[in-house]
This record gives C-alpha cells, sequence and structure tokens, in this order.
C-alpha cells in the first residue's frame, strides 16, 4: 500500500496555475461567484484587520465574468422542473467557452441538489462538444448542499483544479506502478482521511489541505504519544507556511473553509496556510517587499541549491541570517552556497 498526501491542489491555487475553467449556471444568476455574498472582500482577514477598509478587496476571479455563461432552466426547491433545459442555448454557450480556450467546466445549476438531471444533461452536452477528456465538475456530486455561493464556489475551484491534480496522480501513479506497486495507491484528503487516485483526481477540491492536514495529523498521534492534548502544529512547505490546532485531543475541523478569499463547503482540518515557504520568491515592488506567491520549486529552487535559480527565496534568506547551517543541511548530504544566496540578496 502507498498512502500519499499532497499540496498540488493547494500550491496551484496559491500560484494561481489552474486551468482556465468556464461556469454554466441558471439564467439570472451568473453573478452569485462574483457576489460571493458580500463575503469575499473579507475573506481571509484576520479580526484585528476589518476594520481597515484599505486592506478590503475581491479575490481574482477564478472564473471572469465572460467565461460565466447563463443558461435558461429552472428547478424548484422541490425539484420540480419549472422551466425544461433550453439545450440549444446550452450548446451555444458551451461552444463559445471551448471557443475561448476554456479546459475546464463547472456545472452549477439552482436547486440542483433537489433535482441534478439538467446538471447531468449540460455535462453530456459539454463532453458532446468539447470531447470525453475535457474535465467537467456539477454540483450536485462535488457539494449538494443549501447554500448557492459556497456550492457554486467550490465546484469552480474543483474544475479549476482537477487538471492539475489529475496529470500529477496520473504520473505518480504510472511511475509507481512501473517501479512494482502491485497494492493500492490512497492519497491523504483535507479531513484526514484516504481515497482512491481517481477519486482524488475527480474531487481534486478534497485535497486542498491534504499535505497540511498530514502534518497535523502526524502531530496528533505524537502529541498522544507525549500525553498533551491541546498542541499548535506548524510545517513549513516549498510554497506555504501551515498552521494547525489539535484542541481536546482532537483536531480542529471546519465545515467551511476561506481559500484564497472563497468559501469551500467541504469539510476540513482547520489550517491557516501563509503563501511564505522555503521556496517562496522575495522581490522589491515600488520600494516594499514582497514575498511569495510565486514559488521557486525544488527545480531550479533557491540560489543556494546552486541548481540554476537565480530568484532569491525564504530559503536564501533563512542561510544568510544563519536560520539555516549551510554546513549541515540534510545532515551534510546536500552543499549549500551561501556566498551566492549573499549575492543574489544584494541585488534585490
Amino acid at each position: 500500500v502507498f498512502g500519499h498526501g499532497t499540496t498540488q491542489a493547494t500550491n496551484a491555487l496559491i500560484e494561481r496555475r489552474g486551468t482556465k475553467t468556464g461556469l454554466l449556471t441558471t439564467r439570472g444568476f451568473g453573478d452569485t461567484i462574483i457576489l460571493q455574498r458580500l463575503m469575499g472582500f473579507t475573506a481571509g482577514l484576520p479580526i484585528e484587520r476589518l476594520g481597515d477598509f484599505s486592506s478590503r478587496a475581491y479575490p481574482d476571479p477564478i472564473v471572469p465574468r465572460t467565461l460565466i455563461a447563463e443558461i435558461p432552466e429552472r428547478v424548484d426547491q422541490a425539484g420540480n422542473v419549472l422551466l425544461e433545459l433550453d439545450e440549444k442555448a446550452a450548446r451555444e454557450q458551451i461552444q463559445r467557452l471551448v471557443d475561448e480556450g476554456v479546459g475546464a467546466f463547472a456545472i452549477s445549476l439552482l436547486w440542483s441538489f433537489r433535482n441534478d438531471s439538467h446538471e447531468k444533461r449540460l455535462r453530456e452536452l459539454v463532453r458532446e462538444i468539447a470531447g470525453d477528456a475535457v474535465y467537467v465538475s456539477i454540483s450536485s456530486e462535488i457539494n449538494p448542499i443549501l447554500g448557492e455561493y459556497e456550492r457554486t464556489a467550490t465546484t469552480v475551484l474543483n474544475a479549476y483544479l482537477g487538471p492539475t491534480v489529475e496529470r500529477y496522480l496520473e504520473m505518480l501513479e504510472r511511475k509507481l506502478r512501473d517501479a512494482g506497486l502491485t497494492g493500492r495507491f490512497s492519497v491523504l484528503n483535507s479531513v484526514g482521511g484516504v481515497m482512491g487516485a481517481r477519486e482524488a483526481a475527480a474531487k481534486a477540491v478534497l485535497l486542498l489541505g491534504s499535505g497540511p492536514t498530514g502534518g497535523v495529523l502526524g502531530s496528533f498521534h505524537l502529541a498522544n504519544e507525549l500525553g498533551h492534548d491541546n498542541i499548535i502544529t506548524s510545517d513549513m512547505g516549498g510554497t506555504s507556511f501551515d498552521v494547525g490546532l489539535v484542541v481536546g485531543g482532537k483536531p480542529v475541523v471546519k465545515a467551511v473553509t476561506e481559500v484564497a478569499q472563497y468559501h469551500v463547503a467541504t469539510p476540513m482540518v482547520d489550517i491557516t496556510a501563509i503563501g511564505a515557504g522555503g521556496g517562496s520568491i522575495a522581490q522589491v515592488v515600488n520600494g516594499k517587499l514582497l514575498v511569495g506567491p510565486e514559488s521557486a520549486g525544488a527545480h531550479p529552487g533557491p540560489v543556494c541549491y546552486g541548481r540554476g535559480g537565480e530568484r532569491v527565496t525564504v530559503t536564501d534568506a533563512d542561510v544568510v541570517l544563519g536560520v539555516i547551517d549551510p554546513d549541515n543541511f540534510l545532515g551534510g548530504r546536500m552543499k549549500i552556497d551561501k556566498a551566492a544566496a549573499e549575492r543574489a540578496i544584494q541585488t534585490l
């Protein structure tokens, strides 16, 4: 058995390198994902900064208004069809989005969790027009709950991240099978359970906290061994620094989580991720030092790795400041070039 926790979904969202996504929604509700029930401009702000109006801003849209298509159809709260799906209009809008270069589709219709027939038919039309390989997420499968905005946001993020996660998991599983793995390949999800790789690729939004959740669970089990019921966990990776809590002997879990200023309505271990990991790139813009969200990754990596990286990262700063001992990196198995990091920082 091979178990895997990953930050692929989280990193893709932080760095905004998901797939160009189109949204199909009920006519008259195209602005739902943009309005965010007026919660988007304060999402993620700490309480002490909520009164600082200059800090408030809506997130860059995952789906811009031009890629939102409103489809004539209507289902009521009991699941009764009030207006049949207009397939002609739907085909025209889907083709328009395909022509715009959309590589993934999110479908979120009003009251679809009561009657999913229109969403499923739209998925058939998308695949008929765009091909069977196109990535499609429908809200009645991803997040069949009351709450139009949260359901739509969760479905959109799933579509946006899905192709990236799917390619990664397919590549990883192929390499594992080629190396001789014959057993189960499981992926850690955001609430501490595991999923098969195929299900994880179909529900990529459930992996948003996958890697950091593993850190919280590992800390939780270690705390049990040491007799601690209340702990703060931390996990520093290449792109983010993640903090979680174990209270009363249980990891704290949230039903709705703010991710990149969007509200994701799937249970997640409550983790705060900051876009400043070891590979996060520093730059000076208009006299201000900014760090992240862009990351140098492992290749080429920080300047001090000597792998061709030319942009200063948090790791380079840690080496120069003495936080990291260049002579004992990976127990001395990896050579770190402190002088190169110093030269690079001087050029910022």
